[in-house]
Formats: structure tokens, sequence, C-alpha cells
């Protein structure tokens, strides 16, 4: 069993695997041995929105001093939407470490949702 920890920049605590992408985070879990998850929910952007600058906030309201949201990457979100629609989940119930609030508190609210329980 292995604990895995999603999250595009912050490394994770000793004894976790570390997935930089959903996708990598998708692999992990369709082998089944996932034993707990924490999820952050913005994943970085693609190599456009980096180059163009429009991946950072303006840092004027709370709303904007996180990076801005890349709709060429997938989130956290899409994540666990992912986990849900294939009954694909970790054996202990994911938590969320997010900075964005927005983003971990419907990310927690799916969660809370629709996880099936400890197997």
């Amino acid at each position: 069993m292995i604990n895995l920890f999603v999250d595009d920049i912050r490394n994770p605590p000793d004894g976790w695997l570390v997935a930089r992408t959903i996708e990598n985070a998708k692999q992990w879990l369709r082998t089944g041995v996932v034993d707990r998850m924490s999820l952050d929910h913005d994943m970085g952007a693609c190599e456009a929105c980096v180059r163009e600058g429009k991946h950072i906030g303006d840092m004027l309201t709370p709303e904007t001093t996180y990076l801005n949201w890349c709709s060429h990457e997938e989130d956290g979100t899409k994540l666990v939407h992912w986990m849900i629609e294939h009954n694909c989940w970790s054996r202990q119930k994911p938590t969320v470490h997010s900075a964005n609030p927005v983003g971990a508190a419907r990310m927690r609210g799916m969660i809370e949702r629709y996880w099936p329980g400890e197997r």
C-alpha cells in the first residue's frame, strides 16, 4: 500500500509518493494500491498559459492571489469527478491540502457526498 500526495509544486511528507499530474494520480489509483491520498486543487498551467503570463493572479483581491486556473490542465476537482465516475478511490477517505479555498471546499464537499467508505 502507498500514500499518494497529489500536488504539482509541493513536496510530499516523508513516506508519501508524489503525483505531479492528475493523469499520474489516476494511474496510481487504477493499481488499487493507494491507501491514503492528499489532494491539491490547482495543478499548474500549460506551457502556452505560462508563456503568456495568464497563470498568475493579479494579487489584488483574496480571490486572485493564487495561480489562475488553466482550462488546459486538469485540476483536483476533475480528479475527484473521475474518482466518483469510475468508483476508483483510495482505501481511506482522501484529504485536501489545497490553498485554494473555493476549489478545496468543492473537492471536500464532493468527497463527503460520494466517498463509498473504507475498503
